[in-house]
Formats: C-alpha cells, structure tokens, sequence
C-alpha cells in the first residue's frame, strides 16, 4: 500500500518513518497521507478482522465442545505467551494506575514542542533541536552501540550478542517503497539464528528504542 505525502507517491513504512521527523509539517502530511490511504482501504482491512476474529472464536467454540467445558478467548493467547491470567490482571492493573503519569508525560511533550495540545503525528517527534536538526540523528552503528551499551549493564553477554547480529548483518532495516511498517522478531527453526527486521531505520530515538525492543526479543 502506498500514500500521497506532499507530492511524492510511497510507501506507507516510508510515510511512517517521517512521522519521527523534526519538522511538523512533513510529520503532518505523512499523517495525513497514511489515514487517506487507509480510508481507501477501509472495508477490506474491516473484513480481514473480522473474518480473523470470527475464526478464532469459532475455533474456541469447537475446542470448548471437545474439552466438554467453557474456553476463554485468552486461554490460548495466554497458553502462547506462557503466561496465567493472573500475570495479566496484574500488568493491566498497572497499566490503568500508571495511566496518569502517562498523560502529564504527553503535556509535557506539548510544551516541549510549543503546543497547547499534541496532534497525532506528534507523538513520535524528537525532541526540540538546539542547535542543528541533524544532530538528532542517531546512525545505525551509533544505534547498535547504545542498544548493546545499556543492556550489557545488565550483562555483558546481552550487549555481544546485540553487537553479534549487528557484525553478522541479521538485522534488516532499509527503507523500501514496498515494504509494511511495524517491526518484528524471528527466526529460523532448523539452524535457530535470529533476525530482525525494521519498516524503516531512519535514525530515529524512536527507532533506536523499537530496535532495542526487537533485539530484547
């Protein structure tokens, strides 16, 4: 899927990268291009939902008809994460009574970039540059180098193994006009090595952040 941002044509993982952008406007109409291209698509993202949705509790229905007793929508969410319900009820809990820190977190944000009230495309803008915007920019190598720094504190094998993926180029995060934006990790089932993939490295905090996030996988 693709978008109009300005007057260029591209991909949505491209018009997603520049909601990190310094400048305001170009976040604005790559958030602008992203919800356009969405609304054209909007019945059939709808469909795929709930087609996904209906399966999964139709599926739930018939393990509950064999088990001979009800089953949770969450039972295999939970079963997958390996995790209890009780796990859950807690972090939720925690989330919910952490939720006004969050929000004088976004006020703050506000101010920080001179507004009364953030927009959408606000949320994931780098700080307010003091000098020149560039200097904001964290490249890949910087990037690794953080990542494998903060987490070797917690042990030093963590930050090899970072550096490990970044040496042996398992880590993929070109930009790409084809390419869907989000960022997961996997692997492969036989040799069990690791890859990470990225929409987009743009050089970003939010993209250091999401690329330690993935590596932590």
């Amino acid at each position: 899927m693709q978008c109009n941002v300005g007057d260029k044509k591209i991909g949505v993982a491209q018009a997603a990268s520049l909601l990190a952008s310094p400048d305001a406007e170009e976040r604005s109409r790559a958030w602008d291009g992203i919800q356009a291209a969405w609304h054209d698509n909007e019945e059939a993202a709808a469909a795929i939902l709930n087609s996904i949705s209906g399966w999964r509790l139709e599926l739930n229905r018939r393990r509950a008809a064999a088990a001979g007793k009800p089953v949770h929508y969450l039972d295999t969410a939970l079963h997958q994460n390996r995790m209890t319900k009780k796990s859950l009820d807690a972090m939720m809990t925690a989330v919910d009574e952490a939720k006004t820190v969050g929000q004088r977190a976004l006020r703050l944000q506000a101010r920080a970039l001179g507004k009364k009230q953030l927009h959408p495309s606000d949320l994931m803008a780098p700080p307010p540059a003091t000098e020149d915007a560039a200097s904001l920019e964290v490249p890949f190598p910087q990037g690794i180098d953080l990542v494998a720094e903060a987490v070797s504190t917690v042990d030093t094998s963590v930050g090899d193994f970072v550096k490990m993926m970044a040496d042996r180029q398992w880590i993929e995060g070109r930009e790409g006009n084809k390419k869907a934006p989000g960022a997961y990790c996997t692997g492969f089932a036989k040799s069990r090595h690791p890859r990470v993939y990225l929409s987009a490295y743009s050089g970003s905090f939010q993209h250091v952040s999401t690329l330690a996030h993935e590596l932590g996988q």
